[in-house]
């Protein structure tokens, strides 16, 4: 059996390290659309949630972004 070649490269994804709250703030439309792609996603997903969660325990958030192409 002969391995196929094909002409597609694969999308490189580049990365994004967000780790203070307002880096944090400005992800919130965007957060919240991707999670709409999930139909049994929780409320521990929400943005809200992880906001006041970040908020009540004095804590930075460490989020890493993934962007294809």
């Amino acid at each position: 059996m002969q391995a196929v070649k094909t002409n597609i490269m694969p999308k490189k994804l580049t990365y994004r390290v967000i780790h203070t709250i307002r880096d944090f703030q400005l992800l919130e439309d965007r957060w919240n659309d991707l999670l709409n792609w999930c139909p049994h996603h929780t409320v521990f997903q929400t943005w809200e949630w992880q906001f006041t969660w970040l908020e009540i325990f004095q804590k930075e958030p460490y989020v890493i972004l993934a962007f294809k192409g």
